[in-house]
């Protein structure tokens, strides 16, 4: 089974269950259906093809809120806060600080519905929310505003705080009952700590967990530690200030790779890699050496990822290797070149060249070893080269080259 796979199933596991919103008040729906033909503008997105998506295209998702929120899609999550918030702005006072800024369409103030739309979003528990977190913040300000009847600071407190502890990314303490700035203090005062603690078991929790261990981290630093090495950028970017800084000591484990790993497929991010290299070489205490033995190509050619391949052109062979853990399992694939021959098409090749690897395809590696025993270490893989064929279509060829072809990594 999968890292992904596995961190996926234990989520399924341990996460406590979401709760549904009820559908909204066909009243409800119907002002904000014959609100959406006055709004104008748009955005192009991502998820579809870079098409224009604006009033016209958005008024098919208005059919969604005749559902319980769980059984939103994503792309519906997000269009229907796009929708909420666009009808709720006018009403906020136009605030410059959202994190995601101002909307994508621009609508008639329809602040009553946009509430409701966006609180059917959010629901009431971590496993609730659907479209984007910064809807928390939405409703925040307009609570504290009072853009429907008089301001109520209570509720407007209880969604910063959600907020907060779902994102870390809000860029004001308005979360503060004004008593102090004590992030937990307040959750706790506001009777949110079962909340905190059940999104900590949520995926996607870095922010919980970083409250938690800085809570544990006077008393307990192996505590800390754990809460903050889970696959989330922000998470393992806190730990690293805190090995740095002594206040956690650095004790890597084998059963904390696959979290490194994880989280490097989930941002690509260059601090991670070097930190994984760091505990992959302690463990092997202090080297990595490379498997004698290589895979064989016509097997790797069978097995390639081909359906990840973002238009690379033809190149020269792109020369790589394959960290891998004791078992032969693969870790991580690194552009390597020897020295001087690096040059543009090799750059603009090698994200392909790396996700033709995919460790759910392929079958164990050979396993490098320390004085006859497994270790992490280095395989040599055969160098991809890319040929551009007409129709937009390439073919892809695994080459056998020296070893002095990976002898200096990328």
């Amino acid at each position: 089974m999968t890292i992904k796979k596995l961190l996926a199933l234990a989520a399924l596991l341990f996460a406590p269950a979401a709760h549904a919103s009820p559908p909204l008040p066909a009243a409800t729906i119907d002002v904000i259906a014959k609100t959406l033909p006055s709004c104008t503008g748009g955005w192009q997105s991502a998820a579809h093809d870079w098409k224009m998506i604006g009033p016209a295209e958005l008024a098919p998702r208005l059919a969604l809120l005749n559902r319980p929120s769980l059984a939103l899609d994503e792309d519906g999550g997000y269009e229907l806060y796009e929708i909420g918030k666009a009808m709720l702005f006018p009403a906020l006072g136009a605030p410059t600080w959202f994190v995601d800024g101002g909307p994508g369409i621009k609508c008639p103030a329809r602040p009553k519905e946009a509430i409701a739309l966006l609180e059917y979003l959010v629901g009431e528990h971590p496993g609730d929310l659907r479209g984007w977190g910064n809807a928390f913040d939405v409703l925040g300000l307009a609570y504290a505003i009072g853009a429907v009847g008089a301001p109520d600071p209570v509720r407007a407190q209880h969604y910063y705080l959600r907020g907060r502890i779902h994102w870390q990314l809000l860029g004001h303490d308005s979360w503060s009952d004004g008593k102090d700035k004590d992030l937990l203090a307040n959750i706790e005062r506001a009777g949110m700590r079962p909340y905190l603690e059940e999104q900590a078991l949520r995926p996607y929790s870095g922010a919980a967990h970083i409250i938690l261990a800085e809570e544990a981290l006077p008393s307990d630093p192996a505590r800390a530690r754990k809460l903050l090495l889970i696959p989330d950028f922000r998470a393992l970017n806190r730990l690293f200030e805190l090995e740095a800084a002594g206040s956690i000591p650095e004790a890597d484990k084998p059963a904390d790779i696959p979290i490194w790993v994880e989280a490097i497929r989930m941002t690509g991010n260059d601090k991670l890699i070097a930190r994984m290299f760091k505990a992959v070489n302690a463990l092997n205490g202090g080297t990595l050496p490379t498997a004698t033995e290589r895979p064989a190509v016509k097997t790797l050619l069978a097995l390639l990822r081909r359906d990840t391949l973002r238009s690379p052109g033809s190149t020269p062979p792109i020369p790589l290797r394959a960290l891998v853990d004791p078992q032969g399992r693969l870790l991580y694939v690194q552009l390597c070149t020897s020295a001087g021959a690096r040059f543009s098409l090799v750059s603009s090749g090698k994200g392909n060249a790396r996700r033709l690897f995919d460790p759910a395809r392929l079958p164990p590696l050979p396993v490098p070893t320390i004085d006859g025993r497994p270790a992490y270490g280095w395989v040599i893989l055969p160098a991809v080269q890319f040929k551009s064929l007409d129709n937009d279509k390439v073919s892809i060829n695994l080459i056998e080259l020296p070893a002095e072809s990976c002898a200096v990594p990328d």
